[in-house]
C-alpha cells in the first residue's frame, strides 16, 4: 500500500472502529462560529456562480449574432435576386 499500511494494520484499525463507534458521538458544530465554519463547506470561491452568469450572456451574444448573420445572408440573397431581376 502506498501509507504504509499492512492489510493486518488496516483489519486490526477497522476492528478497533467498528469498537468504538465513533459516528455514535458525532455532532456535528456546536458553536454559532462553527456552524458558520460548516456552512461555508460547499463555497467554491465565488467563481461559479460568476462563470455561470459569464456563460449565460454569451449564450445571448451567441444567439444575438446568429441572428445578424442569418439576416445579413437574407438580405444579400434579396439582393442578389433584386440585382439579377434588374431593379437595383
Amino acid at each position: 500500500m502506498g501509507n504504509g499500511w499492512t492489510p493486518e494494520r488496516r483489519q486490526r484499525q477497522a476492528a478497533a472502529i467498528s469498537q468504538w463507534k465513533p459516528w455514535e458521538r458525532s455532532t456535528g458544530p456546536r458553536t454559532v462560529e462553527g456552524k458558520a465554519v460548516a456552512g461555508r463547506n460547499g463555497w467554491k470561491g465565488g467563481m461559479r456562480p460568476m462563470l455561470r452568469e459569464l456563460a449565460k450572456a454569451l449564450r445571448g451574444q451567441e444567439q444575438l449574432l446568429d441572428d445578424v448573420n442569418k439576416s445579413a445572408q437574407d438580405h444579400a440573397v434579396a439582393m442578389r435576386h433584386a440585382a439579377a431581376k434588374g431593379e437595383i
